[in-house]
């Protein structure tokens, strides 16, 4: 499973038991709506401020690795080789044929 994938089923199982809480209470169908309504705001709130932080999370780390990778690439020298040709005999001397 990928890191995104694994937080799309996060983020679905928050999102999940937040809704599951919010309709499966008790207490909600004793409430004025105004107040239900308060406490619903309050409980999708707090899944949202739960979802930021793990992305801010995913965020960080993902920063932090394109930032290794831009040091590594450049404290290593490139991979670069020079190729010089030369048609000068190791004698030294042009002999003419």
């Amino acid at each position: 499973m990928s890191k995104l994938q694994a937080v799309r089923a996060l983020l679905a199982e928050r999102l999940s038991a937040a809704a599951e809480q919010i309709f499966s209470s008790e207490e909600a169908a004793d409430m004025p709506s105004e107040q239900h309504r308060a406490a619903v705001h309050k409980r999708l709130s707090m899944v949202a401020d739960e979802i930021f932080r793990i992305l801010e999370d995913m965020m960080g780390e993902y920063e932090a690795r394109v930032t290794e990778s831009h040091q590594e690439s450049q404290s290593q020298p490139p991979d670069v080789m020079l190729k010089t040709e030369t048609n000068v005999p190791s004698s030294g001397t042009l002999h003419n044929v």
